[in-house]
């Protein structure tokens, strides 16, 4: 028999939480994570856009590597190609962000 997931109710943008999303608690009650960053930011003045940029190209990263292990797992041409293909282009999307967050804080 499976268990119900607790659930709460975000204090920042009043959205559910459920049991297994990312998500903290603070004085103020449960908050998304997401909340709870945008939060920090506003307080603390932060231009967040090279964070934001920095987050997603750890996700494209996190991408190649996986699409690269599925490259050595495919058995077949056609499946290896394809995913060649999409790491090839996360590979571009990835060298692009990375540029826009070294630009931005002048790496």
């Amino acid at each position: 028999m499976a268990r119900e997931l607790k659930k709460w109710k975000c204090f920042f943008c009043e959205g559910e939480i459920v049991e297994g999303q990312l998500f903290t608690f603070t004085s103020r009650g449960a908050v998304h994570w997401e909340c709870f960053m945008t939060l920090v930011e506003d307080r603390l003045g932060v231009d967040n856009r090279p964070l934001l940029l920095l987050e997603l190209d750890k996700y494209l990263h996190e991408g190649i590597v996986k699409v690269k292990e599925l490259e050595y797992r495919a058995r077949d041409e056609e499946t290896r190609q394809l995913l060649r293909e999409v790491r090839k282009m996360l590979e571009g999307q990835s060298a692009r962000v990375t540029k826009m967050v070294a630009e931005r804080l002048r790496l």
